[in-house]
């Protein structure tokens, strides 16, 4: 009876080892390289709101001072025309990046090597001003879906439909090739195409 511990001691001692051996294993095995940034690396505001990996290998990040690009070498930032916060972003196989922030939505494209911005809040009907922010973007075959917490902007042939219902939005989610999204007090509806 007097082993009793000690076993329980050399048990304990053999799951750490084991424990400890297969951690060794998982950092060699499965196990993505992660770099960090901190502000003071990449020069914009502290706050990154979403991501998109453009068909260059670019990253693109919705930042609270604008537009931010990172190639794996260099950062950059690009300030909307109002200095406005990049809520969404997104990019398409053109090489387009679509961003969209408080009561502005549009498109970016090189010029000259540099990102150039394209409004299309002129494309919105006048019945359906914009008072809100556009916080998911998707890039469906030739149309842009711009998503607020209000209305849903369908950009396709420079053209721009409006989705509203009386409720508000919640967000807007791809499921396969379809679009969802759920209405406060109204349930859940599929976004099609007309």
């Amino acid at each position: 009876m007097s082993n009793g511990p000690f076993k329980y001691f050399i048990f304990l001692i053999f799951c750490f080892v084991s424990v400890s051996a297969l951690a060794d294993d998982i950092k060699s095995i499965g196990v993505p390289y992660i770099q960090n940034y901190p502000k003071s690396v990449y020069l914009s505001g502290n706050q990154n709101w979403s991501i998109a990996k453009g068909k260059n290998g670019i990253m693109y990040f919705g930042n609270t001072q604008g537009l931010l690009t990172y190639d794996g070498k260099y950062w950059q930032q690009y300030e909307m025309p109002n200095r406005q916060i990049v809520r969404s972003v997104a990019t398409d196989d053109n090489g387009i990046i679509y961003t969209g922030s408080f009561g502005e939505f549009g498109y970016w494209k090189i010029d000259h090597k540099r990102l150039k911005y394209t409004s299309l809040i002129n494309l919105i009907p006048k019945e359906h001003k914009m008072t809100d922010e556009i916080w998911k973007i998707y890039v469906d075959g030739k149309r842009i879906i711009f998503q607020s917490f209000s209305s849903i902007y369908i950009y396709n042939d420079q053209k721009i439909n409006v989705v509203k219902i009386p409720a508000f939005f919640l967000f807007l989610h791809k499921v396969d090739k379809r679009f969802i999204i759920e209405a406060l007090g109204k349930g859940l509806f599929e976004l099609t195409e007309r």
